[in-house]
């Protein structure tokens, strides 16, 4: 799978902060960004299949 690089504008307030707890569990951003819009996703499939 080929990487999609795409900038995104965050609050700096809470990227410091989501540093920190990522660190503490060795996760990255980027793996986090694509955990989310994969749930994203798969919530939206979901709501369309409902309809």
């Amino acid at each position: 799978m080929v990487a999609h690089r795409q900038n995104i504008t965050v609050d700096p307030i809470v990227y410091e902060e989501f540093c920190k707890y990522a660190k503490m569990k060795g996760m990255k951003i980027s793996t986090w960004v694509a955990m989310k819009m994969k749930e994203a996703v798969a919530e939206e499939k979901e709501l369309k299949k409902e309809n």
